[in-house]
């Protein structure tokens, strides 16, 4: 929660002298953290968003090369694709995010809107293999709360949910919003500079799989060990 806490954190996983620079090289970020209890426009993952009585469930536009998509996994996932693709479903429901509670943490959710809800679609069964936007869907949902329904999933949808419920069917799980300070992910631009400073190209294959390792391994030993609620 602060650049104090975070050396204390890392010193034991961290040489000495890389210590510093890992320290100032920590982004600011929004995480998700169990809730007590549910509330209508609350921050959410799984089950439905809270949503108007005339709100459209998104769905994702057909795709032009469902074939080329299908072809990009093994044997199997291509039947499943294909099948999947076949079906025409909406999106998957993922998370419901309460824009005035980020508001309040001040500004590190400075990028944000400040009212309203986000509401985050996926499409779950050719998202992987899928690069570009088709598959995901976010939308700034800004009714007054006073106005807001717990929407039903789709009759499609639903059906589907019942015969692969960790695809489209997760369970309601209720979440607030901490501002923490976060490492760069390895993958990240912000990691770039931060790769220089520490000379990790003058590491072997061998030492860069163990600083990876550990680097990677740093949110949850610190940070991230919460229940999987």
């Amino acid at each position: 929660d602060s650049t104090a806490e975070a050396m204390r954190a890392l010193q034991p996983h961290v040489a000495p002298e890389r210590l510093d620079l890992l320290v100032n090289a920590l982004i600011p970020a929004i995480v998700l953290r169990p809730a007590p209890g549910d509330r209508v426009g609350g921050t959410r993952m799984g089950g439905t968003p809270d949503v108007p009585a005339d709100f459209v469930w998104p769905r994702p536009v057909p795709p032009d090369n469902p074939e080329e998509i299908a072809s990009r996994g093994n044997e199997l996932a291509a039947r499943e694709m294909r099948e999947h693709l076949a079906l025409d479903l909406p999106y998957a429901f993922i998370a419901q995010i309460d824009l005035a509670e980020a508001a309040a943490l001040g500004a590190v959710a400075s990028p944000l809107p400040g009212n309203g809800r986000l509401l985050f679609f996926y499409d779950f069964g050719v998202g992987p293999w899928e690069p570009g936007s088709r598959v995901a869907r976010v939308i700034w949902e800004r009714s007054p709360t006073t106005r807001l329904i717990s929407s039903e999933m789709p009759a499609e949808l639903a059906a589907v949910a019942k015969r692969d419920c960790c695809f489209y069917g997760a369970p309601r799980r209720p979440k607030t919003l901490r501002s923490t300070l976060r490492l760069p992910y390895l993958s990240a631009l912000e990691f770039n500079g931060l790769e220089s400073k520490l000379d990790l190209d003058r590491l072997d294959r061998v030492q860069w799989v163990d600083f990876a390792t550990r680097y990677q391994d740093a949110p949850d030993i610190c940070q991230d060990n919460h229940s999987a609620d």
